[in-house]
């Protein structure tokens, strides 16, 4: 398996952090700051105008395997904005589970992702997921419990109640919705990925300092199709 350490805290981190304004009027409005969090990242491009966060909160498991990397925002400008901040942190997990994904590419191929955790909630960060991993994007209706749904039905097929776990199981508890997102390659449209890391990826340790440790990002790397993958934030 491929597990990231900090995806969807890398998302609450913002919240909590950085994103107090738009948690207040959520309170206030009785909404999601969620929602007015992807509200504000969908302001700014594909690329974030060329910030790039690294989501090293707690160190990195997969792909990295390195307990001392530590997150940073990238290539902030004068002419940056709190959206490019936004979503240069959703595109940053992505991308770097992106890693993690083609590294299963190798073995499998993969046309379709199944999207589960509070980071499937989002319309915003779903299409950046089929546009990075040129993917069908697959969410289900049960999120909140997802995890222990998947768990009984695992049980279920164990004990012979399911006889297909990818056939007649998934869909009776999560009734999946076929996400019909097209998608959008990053590189298509003109984002050099590479470029965006450069010498950084060079000299990550003394530049940056102990622990750092940047995105090989590929714009070419988004190409291959195949059968289904599971993905999860927590």
């Amino acid at each position: 398996t491929g597990t990231m350490q900090a995806g969807g805290s890398s998302y609450n981190w913002l919240k909590g952090q950085v994103a107090k304004y738009e948690t207040a009027v959520a309170k206030v409005q009785g909404i999601s700051p969620y929602d007015l969090i992807n509200a504000e990242a969908a302001k700014s491009p594909v690329g974030a105008n060329g910030v790039l966060f690294l989501p090293y909160l707690l160190g990195e498991r997969a792909p990295r395997w390195n307990p001392d990397a530590t997150a940073a925002w990238l290539g902030l400008k004068m002419e940056n904005q709190r959206c490019d901040l936004f979503r240069a942190v959703l595109e940053g997990v992505t991308l770097n589970l992106n890693i993690i994904l083609e590294s299963f590419r190798r073995s499998i191929p993969i046309d379709e992702l199944l999207v589960v955790g509070g980071g499937a909630k989002g319309a915003l960060w779903c299409q950046m997921m089929a546009d990075v991993y040129n993917a069908r994007i697959k969410v289900p209706v049960l999120l909140e419990e997802a995890t222990s749904m998947g768990a009984a039905v695992t049980g279920g097929v164990g004990v012979g109640d399911f006889s297909l776990l990818c056939g007649a199981a998934l869909p009776v508890f999560f009734n999946l919705l076929a996400g019909k997102l097209s998608p959008l390659l990053y590189g298509e449209i003109g984002v050099p990925l590479d470029s965006r890391i450069g010498c950084i990826s060079q000299h990550r340790s003394s530049v940056l300092g102990r622990g750092i440790v940047a995105l090989p990002l590929r714009e070419t790397a988004f190409s291959q199709l195949g059968s289904a993958f599971f993905l999860g934030f927590c």
